[in-house]
């Protein structure tokens, strides 16, 4: 059975090049398996986002200079300020965050999500609500870009735009 086992690491292999990602590889059961750091200028911290059972997630800091690991922010604060903001249970590992965004001085950070967006003052620890028009978001984190698995016939592609404010498209 050695054949069995060297197709079954090809097909192993090209799984993971397909999908550009080794979580499609990674048994159930199985977290904080994957680190993509979002380094901030200076190169010297980066956050990223790690998935947790039942399908909930937390934002973890790094200060690759201090060699410390931290959570971003006190997930369970945010959760109680958003859902007094939203007028909806919001729980710390199911936060409507889907990126953040790190002022350049690191004294606040933006807290992007697909319907709204926040802002929380890291020193106080007060959250306030974004306008619409606070920038460009950018893909969910769980969207990242990757190549297709393969070709085929027509594809058809909508694009919905939940912001309040125009957007221009480009499609490359």
């Amino acid at each position: 059975m050695p054949h069995s086992r060297i197709v079954l690491i090809s097909l192993l292999a090209i799984q993971i090049l397909l999908s550009g990602s080794l979580t499609a590889a990674a048994p159930a059961g199985v977290y904080r398996d994957v680190v993509r750091p979002q380094w901030l200028p200076g190169d010297s911290a980066f956050w990223y986002q790690v998935q947790l059972p039942a399908n909930t997630h937390e934002f973890i800091w790094v200060d690759a200079a201090a060699g410390e690991r931290t959570l971003a922010f006190d997930h369970e604060a945010v959760a109680a300020q958003l859902s007094r903001l939203t007028q909806s249970e919001v729980e710390a590992g199911r936060l409507p965050v889907e990126t953040l965004r790190y002022a350049d001085d690191q004294s606040t950070v933006d807290l992007l999500g697909a319907a709204a967006s926040w802002r929380l003052d890291l020193e106080t620890g007060v959250v306030s609500e974004l306008d619409a028009t606070s920038g460009a978001r950018g893909l969910p984190f769980s969207l990242t870009p990757r190549l297709s698995a393969g070709t085929g016939g027509e594809t058809h592609v909508t694009f919905v735009n939940r912001l309040q404010v125009g957007v221009t498209v480009w499609w490359v």
